[in-house]
């Protein structure tokens, strides 16, 4: 009798890592440097059949469904310890760390007790959205180009252009915690700032849409290439209600600047989100009287940048 063991999130035997493809969307890369992709609390790999169906007079039933190809996109939600992999969602195309690099993924899980790998390519973020929260967390998604089964470790050798019982340049195990706001001296400084002042806020969040085109010419059933469309910057933020300040923002469509501490620690890593207009203004409070009183506002941004680190 088989046995077969099921597979769970404990059967994750190593993160999720990543490595740029240098020679475009899908291409070999041989023997590539991998990279952590943060510290991974969920993820997700779709896949969706690219059909078309054909009908024909005198039957109320399909004819044909003809296969165009399969469109794939992933998922990831992380902790913060370097700004490798946001920069790829953030920043417009400019060559090597950008968007205009796609970007290959590799997910490892034990399958019936034996090691198994997916690698995902082609990978250009459609979305990544910034939680600044007690621990800042990232949603991350990207269209990817192909998604590949289930494979063993001498399936992904050949996949990395690797020969014999070499092993990938996998990343190093994770040994940091994850980046926060906090110095460890209450007080010392703020979190956040807008227009230059201190501002005491309860959360934050910054969603970067890039729109992402595929180019599928006739007689491809994957698409040829894929890049960065538009660019669509959407924020919120959820201050304490102390004055007219936030208000006022709504009120005089005031241009904007809010930086925001990624890590507190020396050396400081500061986002800066320019170009704000907010749009909207709340004021939120209830009866149980158990919390300070909020005036949520939102709105949407012309830039977001973040420095290299490290």
């Amino acid at each position: 009798m088989t046995t077969l063991i099921p597979t769970s999130s404990a059967k994750v035997f190593r993160q999720v890592q990543f490595y740029p493809e240098v020679n475009g969307p899908g291409l070999q890369v041989v023997d590539p440097q991998l990279y952590n992709a943060g510290i991974i609390t969920s993820e997700g790999k779709s896949k969706n059949a690219d059909t078309e169906s054909v009908r024909i007079q005198g039957s109320r039933k399909e004819y044909a469904n003809i296969a165009m190809g399969i469109e794939g996109t992933i998922s990831l939600d992380y902790h913060i310890l370097d700004t490798k992999l946001i920069r790829y969602g953030i920043l417009d195309p400019g060559g090597v760390g950008t968007i205009e690099e796609p970007l290959a993924f590799i997910y490892a899980r034990k399958i019936n007790n034996v090691d198994n790998y997916k690698l995902v390519q082609g990978c250009v973020t459609d979305s990544i959205t910034i939680n600044i929260d007690r621990v800042p967390t990232i949603s991350h998604t990207f269209t990817a180009v192909k998604i590949s089964q289930w494979m063993t470790l001498a399936a992904l050798r050949t996949a990395l252009g690797l020969t014999g019982t070499s092993n990938p340049k996998w990343a190093s195990p994770l040994t940091d915690e994850p980046w926060t706001h906090l110095l460890g001296t209450d007080g010392a400084s703020s979190a956040v700032t807008l227009n230059g002042s201190a501002a005491d806020i309860t959360k934050m969040s910054i969603t970067v849409n890039n729109n992402v085109l595929e180019q599928k010419p006739l007689g491809y059933k994957q698409p040829k290439w894929v890049e960065a469309g538009n660019k669509d910057i959407s924020l919120s933020i959820e201050p304490y209600l102390y004055d007219n300040s936030f208000e006022d923002l709504v009120d005089n469509n005031t241009l904007s600047t809010i930086v925001v501490c990624l890590k507190a620690t020396s050396p400081v890593v500061n986002l800066t989100v320019t170009g704000c207009h907010f749009k909207s203004h709340d004021d939120k409070s209830d009866s149980s009287g158990g919390e300070f009183i909020t005036n949520p506002v939102a709105g949407s941004a012309s830039e977001v940048s973040l420095p290299a680190y490290p």
